[in-house]
């Protein structure tokens, strides 16, 4: 697993190459304000959105990339990108078209996503510091595991259900419908916030959730409302030793490859004064690029909430 260090330093560059894109169509923007549906320069302000659209799909290619390498890229932040490229690619359709008013409202729309994702990573990058994992790992096997306990606990339930009483066990199998209902959304808001999870057998276990929950609701709980929801349980399970064992072979391929070093804009030293000295001129170097107040105020507390996090941490 990287550590947060490492992980950062590529959110840090993916977060560079974000701003670039940006202060691109903001500039874009600002040249196209007074231009006419007759003006000359229609074609070429659409050429330059053409230019910016092919950057900001080379920064959907990394986005995606990261996203293989840790759970705090989330789905919002591909929402937010993806929503931005279709903005670009209408308004590319509407300066071709001459409809200057309808281009200039998309290319806004574009600067909007621009910075919502931005804002969305700097979020994502400091929630990461904030757990001390890089990957995230640790924290999505912890909510796998508090998960399959609770489902177990539910198993056992439906099991004793042929011991009580009629009255009892209609108010048993209410309660463990409730409760296997609040598992079936927590597993749905984990497939959601890690989106590569959902072509396997978590998305399966959902679905025999569902059945569970129906074979409840209609009291009609048997051996194969048990068999569901061991294989409930089976899948929880063998999705957590899958992930480790994927875990253990990434770690295992880290330490033995032959010193690959990302080469992003930011590095982090060991020394905690020189980390010191690299975060202020990096916030330097970022406020002297040329971007816009909103960028300015984001980038500052940004890397006030850096050196907050390495103050605390040799504490």
């Amino acid at each position: 697993e990287d550590t947060v260090d490492e992980m950062l330093r590529k959110f840090l560059a993916l977060i560079r190459n974000l701003l670039f894109i940006s202060q691109s169509q903001e500039d874009l923007v600002v040249e196209t304000q007074s231009m006419r549906s007759r003006s000359p320069r229609l074609l070429d302000a659409a050429v330059q959105q053409d230019r910016i659209l092919r950057e900001n799909q080379q920064f959907m290619l990394q986005l995606t990339e990261l996203s293989r390498q840790t759970f705090h890229i989330s789905p919002e932040i591909a929402s937010a990108i993806g929503k931005t490229k279709t903005a670009m690619d209408r308004a590319i359709a509407k300066l071709e078209q001459k409809q200057t008013s309808s281009a200039k409202n998309q290319m806004n729309k574009a600067l909007q996503g621009l910075n919502q994702t931005a804002y969305l990573l700097l979020e994502s990058a400091n929630q990461m510091q904030m757990s001390g994992s890089g990957s995230g790992f640790a924290q999505f096997m912890e909510q796998m595991q508090q998960m399959s306990q609770a489902q177990q606990g539910i198993n056992q339930g439906t099991m004793q259900l042929p011991q009580l009483g009629m009255m009892a066990q209609q108010q048993m199998m209410q309660q463990l419908q409730q409760q296997q209902e609040q598992l079936k959304q927590q597993l749905e808001e984990l497939l959601g916030d890690n989106p590569g999870q959902e072509n396997g057998g978590l998305s399966k276990a959902h679905d025999d959730m569902e059945e569970v929950i129906d074979d409840f609701r209609r009291k009609q709980v048997d051996r194969r409302t048990q068999d569901r929801q061991q294989r409930i349980l089976s899948r929880m399970l063998d999705s957590q030793k899958s992930l480790t064992r994927k875990d253990y072979s990434e770690k295992r391929k880290s330490t033995t490859a032959d010193g690959i070093i990302y080469s992003g804009p930011f590095g982090l030293p060991a020394d905690k004064g020189e980390r010191e000295m690299l975060l202020i001129n990096a916030m330097e170097a970022a406020l002297q690029e040329g971007h816009s107040r909103e960028y300015q105020d984001m980038m500052k507390q940004y890397f006030r909430n850096l050196q907050r996090g390495e103050n605390t941490s040799d504490e």
